[in-house]
């Protein structure tokens, strides 16, 4: 009878013992137990049912560019879905699979004169990534051009599809936010038919508006705290109460934009949990102001 790891490397391409801190962007986590890259449907399938047999944990990934891996690695295996990367152009309409760039589907809608993405260029994160956590930016974000989303059940491993309002997009929350039984399969969006050298001129300022407010110079996770109901942004609260440049060990809040935690050298993962908490600590003192994380943490 074969061994699970045997099985496993059967289905994908599969790696032992990966450094988790090559995936993530803000190049910090040990080392993943198994590292599975899947280019099908078919095969997420096989290896969720598969770890489901033998009670092994997993964690399906696109760009890992708001994860924070633990230095203690992951006892399992990460499942990357970025050779799951499909595009597709029909009309108005672009259906996009989870592994596929936020920023690659933006210049595809741009060569074909699709308005309705230009706010995604320079966002590091895969269309899985970017739906689940309605990404978004310069009064954009992905719930106003979403049509439908698909996605597996890991309890079934059946797909299901979400139109825009089961999906319930609101900043930076989604149906899939915190909702860890479905895995992102693809996408549909509904864009403007435009003039691709008006697409190109917003697109433009979009990528000057990132090189000024945002060209941290170092590795991070981008936005570090969820948008506040009050609609003030975490970063102004954080630079208000000095805490700009606050480093602990190698992690500190970049002093080009005080809501990324940047890594200026060798970070841990327990320097970045500890910076996180005393800006938590200091915000709820100054300001009577809780931030919540949105990053998503994994590890002890």
């Amino acid at each position: 009878m074969y061994t699970f790891e045997q099985q496993l490397s059967k289905l994908c391409n599969l790696y032992q013992n990966y450094k988790l801190s090559s995936v993530s962007t803000i190049k910090i986590g040990g080392c993943a137990k198994y590292y599975a890259q899947v280019h099908s449907i078919k095969q997420l399938r096989k290896i969720i049912i598969l770890c489901s047999a033998y009670n092994v944990k997993y964690y399906v990934i696109g760009n890992a560019s708001n994860i924070l891996f633990s230095d203690n690695g992951f006892d399992g295996v990460i499942i990357s879905l970025k050779g799951l990367n499909k595009v597709r152009v029909n009309k108005n309409r672009i259906t996009a699979h989870a592994g596929a760039f936020l920023g690659n589907v933006a210049y595809i809608a741009k060569n074909n004169g699709l308005s309705g993405l230009e706010w995604s260029v320079g966002i590091p994160a895969t269309i899985g990534g970017a739906v689940a956590a309605n990404a978004g930016a310069f009064n954009g974000d992905i719930s106003k051009v979403l049509s439908c989303v698909c996605a597996m059940d890991i309890n079934t491993c059946k797909l299901k599809k979400f139109n825009n309002l089961e999906y319930l997009g609101k900043y930076h929350k989604s149906l899939f936010t915190k909702n860890y039984n479905y895995v992102i399969i693809y996408a549909v969006f509904n864009l403007t038919k435009t003039s691709v050298k008006l697409i190109q001129q917003k697109t433009l300022q979009v990528i000057l508006k990132r090189q000024q407010m945002q060209k941290v110079g170092y590795p991070s996770l981008g936005s570090v705290f969820s948008k506040l109901t009050n609609g003030v942004s975490p970063a102004f609260y954080i630079e208000q109460s000095g805490l700009k440049g606050k480093t602990i060990g190698d992690a500190q809040v970049s002093k080009v934009h005080s809501g990324y935690i940047v890594n200026i050298g060798n970070a841990t993962f327990d320097d970045v949990l500890c910076l996180i908490k005393f800006i938590q600590n200091k915000i709820k003192k100054d300001w009577g102001v809780a931030l919540t994380p949105e990053i998503i943490i994994i590890g002890d």
